[in-house]
């Protein structure tokens, strides 16, 4: 639900029929908007650096992850296949996954059916 100030007059829930697709800024009317994004470690090649892998996930039988970029903000993080990756910084995050479940302890599952002294 939108949140509206008082003088508004108009009831605030919006159909999603008149919603429509944003677009990317047009640096020449709004050159305030356009943040500066950082240049790549090497222009040459490209690359970048990957700050944290945050996901993962497998699409057509390849692992992909979720990376955020060193230096951009959240809205830039994206899907970048395995072989893209530093395989140094693919092997510590499954291993901070394995960690991770280890240090879990699963829920005790509740029994159904009779109990074995009846």
């Amino acid at each position: 639900m939108l949140k509206l100030p008082a003088e508004y007059q108009i009831h605030p829930k919006v159909h999603s029929r008149r919603l429509k697709h944003a677009h990317d800024n047009d640096p020449a009317l709004f050159p305030g908007r356009v943040a500066p994004e950082p240049p790549p470690i090497d222009a040459d090649d490209n690359q970048y650096i990957v700050e944290a892998i945050l996901d993962h996930r497998t699409v057509r039988r390849k692992r992909e992850f979720l990376v955020h970029w060193e230096g951009y903000s959240d809205v830039e993080d994206s899907w970048v296949k395995e072989v893209d990756i530093d395989p140094e910084r693919v092997k510590a995050y499954l291993e901070g996954l394995e960690a991770e479940k280890a240090n879990t302890t699963p829920s005790p599952k509740l029994r159904r059916g009779r109990s074995a002294s009846t």
